[in-house]
């Protein structure tokens, strides 16, 4: 626990540091400087050089700052759920916590999920100093325009969904275990189904609450429209994210599933991006939802789950009992080493997402017919976001879930 305490502790003064640190100067007002500098270039030298020589060095030297930035905080963060579970169950307060849940709650499923929640919350708490220092990095970066205020409400609002989350998993996989061995198996379908269901349904229940989305003004941009039509899927709607107040990057990406699928792009793309740079977002996001992405995310995603949660069953069944263990008490235990594991399941997931990107790339490269506004595109994204183009082994494990800038490009250029 003091290890704990101490790093907690280091973070925090690290994300009080940072604070004093020199921003990055992302722009707030679209189009910039950095805009007119990457409008500026020629279509040959775009369908020519390599991105390094595109993008703008300065924003690449800060690319390369906020990944030492983040790095750190990103691994006590996990460290930090990792030992605060650990110790919880070590010490025996697992155990204890357990019991007296029992004393005062007569349904076991209803013990099981309080013990579940309280774990998501321990780990969460935990994890509270280290994810208010990412969210400082960002906001010295001027990557993030969200006040602290706000981002307080939102790890709120995350804080008391992880434990809702963490209740009904822990109940109901432990409800699954008490009648079969092959728990996996029925978790592993119930995991795609939930995550199938939230995809499909996700933006039917945030829209009537949010004020944030607002539909595409297609007037003026037939090729808009012609793409849509050429993908042969159907109505796709197009709408603009208001990312004023909290996020300062550019970017697109898909979401919903069959009946409620759709294509959302932020108000800062809109604005900075030329409309053959907005043609190559849409048709990107199209390839997405032509290729089938975004049930393929699901399914690897409950299976990285399973996986990793099996190996933390298999790990603890290896650790010997303590007297007042049982399989609830050494849930704390396998939440822990599943922490463990996370650390094998990101870099695995980050490839399969690489892999549809690269495969996206290319599938929106022959709908547009447009590969200098697609190399632009990436480029201006590069120096808006801070996106390294050739970033070290540890953003590539851990923190892209696309290939990188470079190999992109040269992939748009034919030169792999």
């Amino acid at each position: 626990m003091r290890a704990i305490f101490g790093a907690a502790c280091a973070v925090f003064i690290a994300a009080i540091v940072c604070t004093s640190a020199p921003p990055a100067c992302a722009a707030l007002a679209r189009p910039n400087a950095t805009d007119k500098h990457v409008s500026a270039i020629s279509e040959s030298v775009l369908l020519v050089e390599p991105a390094r020589q595109l993008v703008d060095p300065q924003r690449q030297a800060a690319a390369a700052r906020l990944v030492r930035w983040k790095a750190p905080g990103w691994v006590v963060m996990v460290l930090a759920q990792i030992l605060a579970l650990a110790y919880f169950w070590r010490s025996g307060g697992a155990a204890a916590w357990r019991d007296r849940l029992r004393r005062r709650i007569r349904s076991e499923f209803a013990v099981r999920f309080v013990f579940g929640a309280s774990l998501a919350g321990i780990a969460r708490l935990a994890a509270l100093i280290p994810d208010f220092y990412l969210y400082r990095v960002d906001r010295v970066m001027e990557l993030s325009g969200e006040l602290s205020r706000a981002w307080a409400m939102d790890w709120i609002a995350g804080f008391l969904g992880a434990m809702l989350l963490g209740g009904i998993v822990a109940a109901i996989v432990l409800w699954i275990a008490d009648r079969t061995h092959q728990w996996y198996i029925y978790t592993l379908f119930g995991f795609i189904a939930i995550a199938l269901a939230v995809a499909w349904c996700g933006p039917a229940l945030i829209e009537p609450f949010s004020n944030h989305y607002a539909p595409l003004a297609l007037a003026g941009r037939p090729q808009v429209t012609s793409l849509i039509a050429g993908a042969s899927l159907g109505d796709v709607p197009i709408v603009v994210e208001d990312r004023s107040q909290r996020a300062q990057t550019q970017g697109a990406r898909y979401d919903g599933l069959w009946s409620s699928r759709r294509i959302v792009l932020t108000d800062t793309v809109v604005a900075g991006s030329t409309p053959r740079e907005l043609n190559w977002y849409v048709a990107l996001e199209l390839a997405h939802i032509a290729n089938g992405d975004l049930l393929r995310r699901a399914l690897l995603q409950a299976l990285i789950l399973i996986l990793g949660a099996a190996l933390g069953v298999f790990a603890a069944d290896r650790i010997g009992f303590r007297r007042d263990d049982d399989p609830v008490s050494r849930l704390a235990l396998v939440g822990a080493l599943f922490g463990g594991v996370f650390f094998l399941a990101v870099p695995a997931y980050n490839v399969g997402l690489r892999a549809m990107e690269a495969k996206a790339d290319l599938s929106a490269a022959r709908m547009t017919r447009d590969p200098g506004a697609a190399v632009r595109a990436l480029v201006r994204t590069a120096d808006e976001n801070l996106e390294g183009v050739s970033p070290g082994p540890f953003a590539v494990l851990f923190f892209d879930r696309t290939p990188s800038i470079a190999e992109r490009v040269a992939a748009l250029n034919g030169k792999t």
